[in-house]
């Protein structure tokens, strides 16, 4: 197989990644802006939310809609869309919505990655990101809990791991439908819920869910070192 230096990479693939990378630009962007001017970020965003507020139950119907959009169709920043979240509805129901968007999203990429089959993920996702976790992921059947769902558990958890393509890559896999749903449920509670919480301004070292967040990110991301390092099994491909 070439190596990325030798393989250009194709104008889609290219300008998809600008893209991820101008709205994660953004949203960390807005971040620093709740940080260093909290009271100009705190009225825009209640410009946005009243703004919002005539469409009613519309609008977090949308929102939970394009967040299960921008996990199928990658890579659109999901830090972007689940700081977006908190920005409008606050930690905790921006928080909610950021999950239950997820979690179709994710079911919606295992299916369609089981129903179309590697051919078709590899015209999508990258070939390296994909083998980078067949060595997880493939081999014999992964019927409980163990390694393989683990990471994937802290996959979905960390807030800052790109995951958005990774439902892809295991739908290649032969975990059972039942332990990815798990790992799915369990999972994107971290992640949706510390987006919002960031992309809400409301970030503060007074606040009991800041260290709740934090120590359990920080647990998340030895564990994940811990599992990574340990020695690989000989994997077959699936």
């Amino acid at each position: 197989m070439p190596s990325p230096e030798s393989t250009p990479r194709q104008p889609s693939r290219t300008f998809s990644l600008l893209f991820f990378y101008a709205l994660t630009a953004l949203a960390i962007g807005g971040f620093v802006w709740s940080l260093i001017a909290p009271k100009d970020f705190a009225e825009t965003q209640q410009w946005f939310q009243s703004a919002a507020a005539p469409l009613g139950a519309l609008a977090p119907v949308a929102f939970v809609l394009l967040q299960a959009t921008q996990v199928v169709i990658t890579p659109i920043s999901h830090y972007a869309i689940g700081m977006l979240g908190g920005f409008l509805y606050g930690p905790y129901i921006g928080g909610f919505l950021n999950y239950v968007g997820r979690v179709i999203g994710h079911v919606i990429a295992f299916y369609i990655s089981k129903r179309l089959g590697r051919p078709w993920v590899e015209r999508h996702i990258d070939r390296e990101m994909i083998e980078k976790f067949d060595r997880f992921l493939a081999g014999k059947p992964l019927d409980g809990f163990n390694t393989q769902s683990m990471i994937l558990f802290l996959i979905y958890f960390l807030p800052l791991f790109p995951d958005d393509e990774i439902s892809y890559i295991v739908g290649l896999s032969r975990m059972k439908y039942w332990t990815f749903i798990v790992c799915n449920l369990l999972g994107h509670l971290g992640g949706a819920f510390s987006l919002a919480y960031l992309g809400s301004g409301q970030v503060s070292s007074d606040d009991p869910i800041f260290w709740i967040l934090l120590v359990s990110t920080l647990v998340g991301a030895i564990g994940m070192l811990i599992l990574a390092r340990r020695p690989k099994r000989e994997t077959t491909p699936v």
